[in-house]
């Protein structure tokens, strides 16, 4: 099977966009239909120094739905309807979405040390793709220092340096803490448990982070380049008990992740090059409540996750065809250490604690095909992407649980762009995409959650009609979408466990529009999404509902100014209605929406320049991803200075 698949690589060839197997010299520009709504670039200066995090900058963009808890707890972000495990997080060309969990931290890197952020809705996703290029080797910049102060006592410091030798690399250092400390109305202060919902600052949820990125690459004056990537992440996150506050309470996460790449890139003639990529990965992270403050019993447990992988690449571009295409083999394995409870009495009885010990090896042939016509007025792009899985789970009561069945998967995604008409721009889009279920969901945690190997990936249908009109000084952008889900994986409980099963369906339609204007000195830009849902589901009480966790209505709008060369004052007001909380739809529990209106100045002279950002200006109130009341108004004040 891998041999007759890999042959078909070469003529019938898949998917791999060029993005997604470089390590630093392939920072994407923008593609030919990048003025649709489909694809989105922002680069280094449109965030770094201007945004505390990528969740921050991304809540203030069209499109893109961001949900946060305040700095330190990871965010969750849909895309056209989408749920956070149905969109992909891709890092230098590798996807770093969680096996065992099914998802990823939008702010795991530090936005200073991020190249280029790449929106795509749709393509071979179930939601979208979010895709990061950390720093560029070859990016001319002098090296430059940067620091920010903000609410809540946080604080931000960091360097990055380039420097030339036998090649060209650079070293970059990032340092966050924060108090997190905002007012948040506890149910039944520890002080004073009668006293409902006093609003008091909230204790134990400081967060600190450090960031160290080494990149290096060799010289390009050959046919031959190799490249080198090293990160290493550190960080706590205290965990405060929102029910009561405690003041005594200690619990916390702390995580280290070490993160090797390298690369060697060869250029067989003109038109061809091939590229082959090593990465190793491992974390390790450890849950301490073991004073019982805020679960339901002492907790100390950690985690390691490791992952290796190997990946070959090729890119042949011959007028009017460019072909891409991509073998990856991926080995990854988690496992859980419960401190606290003896190894003696682990897995004795079906409700007993467990530790885990999940294996996952994945082999992905992808590639591309894309075709020009001779006035580039025409553009037809063939995706296509094969995945095989082998997954199991350490022995269970003498039971090994293996999938060996139902383990091959495909995605696919066809476009046909065209540009004949002046000024106009039209791109239609027909795909097929799956979420496979995480490790967790199959195997469940040999405890309370039961496993349910015969759980099927979610698939999804997406058709998505693009159309750009660019009238200058008006440019108008406006995208219909349609997404068919079906096999969505929904928690099943019964009497005191519980299982994953693919219980519902749903479809979703959409409309999202963008207009932006310029006039002298003043941009102008409007954005707005409406979605509608409707769900099908074996739950009575969650049938011919709508999606839970999607904002149905977004609309917003971005005035910037130039007030003379060195000041810019930006302006953005967003409103985020029709969110319901649960499957059933149930009206005491829907999100009162999330309005906001905030406001940064820009300013920058010679080498040095600092961003004044106030959001929620007004301080309103509105509900995290949690349904708990998120962080009021916010303050940063950012410094960058070019050495």
């Amino acid at each position: 099977m891998r041999i007759r698949l890999f042959l078909s690589l070469c003529t019938i060839i898949l998917h791999t966009t060029a993005e997604e197997y470089s390590l630093d010299t392939q920072v994407v520009t923008a593609p030919s239909d990048a003025s649709s709504l489909s694809v989105t670039v922002f680069n280094h200066d449109e965030f770094a120094g201007k945004f505390q995090s990528v969740s921050d900058f991304l809540q203030q963009q069209g499109g893109v739905q961001v949900r946060s808890s305040g700095i330190g707890t990871p965010p969750v972000i849909s895309i056209r309807g989408s749920t956070h495990q149905q969109v992909k997080l891709i890092v230098d060309g590798h996807e770093v979405n969680d096996s065992q969990y099914g998802g990823f931290d939008l702010n795991k890197l530090p936005v200073q040390q991020i190249e280029q952020i790449k929106i795509t809705q749709g393509g071979l996703a179930v939601g979208g793709t979010v895709h990061i290029q950390t720093l560029s080797t070859e990016r001319v910049s002098n090296s430059r220092a940067f620091a920010s102060v903000g609410s809540f006592n946080t604080k931000n410091l960091g360097l990055t340096h380039y420097f030339n030798g036998y090649g060209v690399g650079l070293i970059s250092f990032d340092k966050l803490m924060s108090e997190a400390n905002y007012k948040f109305p506890v149910p039944s202060p520890f002080s004073q448990p009668n006293a409902t919902d006093r609003i008091e600052a909230l204790e134990n949820n400081q967060f600190e982070k450090a960031s160290t990125l080494i990149k290096w690459q060799s010289p390009q004056n050959s046919k031959h380049t190799i490249g080198l990537k090293g990160l290493y992440l550190t960080s706590k996150k205290n965990q405060p008990n929102f029910h009561n506050n405690n003041s005594n309470n200690r619990a916390n996460v702390s995580s280290d992740d070490w993160d090797f790449q390298g690369y060697v890139e060869n250029i067989i003639d003109d038109q061809t090059t091939l590229k082959s990529e090593v990465l190793s990965t491992k974390k390790n992270e450890l849950y301490d409540d073991k004073f019982n403050q805020i679960g339901v019993g002492h907790d100390l447990t950690a985690s390691t996750t490791n992952i290796k992988r190997f990946k070959q690449s090729i890119s042949h571009n011959s007028n009017p065809f460019k072909i891409e295409g991509a073998f990856q083999h991926k080995e990854e394995t988690f496992s859980d250490d419960h401190m606290l409870v003896s190894d003696t009495v682990k897995c004795i009885a079906p409700l007993s604690t467990c530790d885990l010990e999940a294996f996952q090896t994945t082999q992905t042939l992808t590639g591309s095909l894309n075709w020009f016509s001779k006035k580039a007025t025409n553009q037809v792009s063939i995706n296509m992407e094969e995945i095989n899985l082998d997954r199991k789970q350490q022995k269970s009561f003498s039971t090994q649980e293996i999938t060996r069945t139902n383990n091959h998967y495909n995605n696919w995604n066809i476009a046909f762009v065209n540009s004949s008409m002046d000024n106009t721009l039209i791109r239609l889009s027909l795909g097929h995409s799956v979420r496979i279920p995480s490790l967790y969901e199959v195997f469940g945690d040999r405890g309370l959650l039961k496993s349910n190997i015969a759980l099927k990936p979610e698939r999804s249908d997406n058709l998505s009609i693009d159309i750009s009109y660019d009238y200058q000084p008006l440019l108008i952008s406006s995208s219909l979408f349609y997404r068919d889900l079906n096999d969505a994986i929904v928690s099943q409980v019964s009497a005191l466990t519980s299982t994953f099963k693919n219980m519902s369906a749903a479809q979703i339609l959409g409309f999202q529009i963008n207009m932006e204007t310029t006039y002298e000195k003043l941009n102008l830009k409007l954005f707005g999404q409406v979605q509608d849902s409707y769900t099908q589901s074996e739950v009575k009480a969650s049938n011919h509902k709508k999606l839970p966790g999607i904002f149905h209505q977004s609309f917003g709008l971005s005035i910037d100014y130039d007030f003379n060369r060195p000041i810019r004052l930006h302006y953005q007001y967003q409103n985020d209605q029709d969110l319901f909380t649960d499957a059933a739809n149930t009206e005491s529990l829907n999100h009162n929406g999330r309005v906001t209106h905030n406001i940064r100045i820009d300013y920058k002279v010679m080498r040095f320049q600092t961003a004044l950002s106030i959001d929620n200006i007004f301080d309103r109130q509105f509900k995290d991803q949690a349904n708990r009341p998120a962080p009021g108004r916010t303050l940063l004040l950012n410094f960058n200075y070019e050495i």
